[in-house]
């Protein structure tokens, strides 16, 4: 596993391949799969980002009743033209608040690359599709390419177990290591360590 960007940096120019080769290439090495079989893994998780997205209900509200509907007022004030923010990053805004509703609905999503900051990079990737034409395989690279942004270390430490997060399917979807998530407790000295996981990867949807 890559401990910084700069590994990464330097490996790509080393071999001339691409940020998401590499990337992805480490992480199938540590899963002990194919290449093809690591992309699908990814392209699936982006696949699941745009189901989620479809699904986003503006009428559905949170236990509590304080989240939820704010999504579609942003599509409607989208959809109105006016804002000093351009379409492109209302789309962005939009996506990434209905997002955040449908998980504190319930809903499934994926956590990318957590449940509080769901809405993030799928609100990126899709809008990205949708607007400049992008296709699903050149997007998932984009996701491979993003990953080290939430697993590369902090404070010298990995941030996460393995190089490409694996998908929980719970509600909502976490992506996680496949065999146990990393826990740390507050404090300037951060001590790691495993949390059990069950052995598959993806389970109680």
């Amino acid at each position: 596993m890559y401990r910084s960007l700069a590994e990464i940096v330097e490996a790509e120019k080393m071999s001339g391949k691409s940020f998401w080769q590499v990337v992805l290439e480490d992480d199938i090495k540590e899963q002990g799969i194919t290449f093809n079989e690591g992309f699908a893994q990814m392209k699936d998780m982006y696949l699941a980002m745009k189901h989620a997205d479809k699904m986003y209900d503006d009428k559905l509200r949170s236990a509590s009743g304080m989240v939820g509907t704010d999504g579609g007022r942003l599509e409607q004030a989208r959809l109105a033209g006016g804002s000093i923010c351009g379409d492109f990053i209302m789309k962005v805004l939009e996506k990434a608040v209905k997002m955040g509703e449908s998980n504190a609905c319930m809903k499934r999503i994926v956590a990318a690359p957590t449940a509080g900051s769901c809405g993030v990079i799928p609100a990126v990737l899709i809008s990205m599709e949708e607007e400049y034409g992008y296709s699903e395989d050149e997007i998932t690279k984009g996701l491979i390419a993003a990953a080290p942004g939430w697993w590369c270390p902090r404070h010298g430490r990995p941030a996460h177990g393995r190089a490409l997060p694996r998908p929980r399917c719970s509600t909502p979807w976490q992506i996680r290591p496949a065999q146990c998530g990393w826990s740390a407790p507050p404090g300037p000295h951060w001590q790691w360590r495993p949390v059990p996981r069950r052995g598959s990867p993806v389970y109680g949807c």
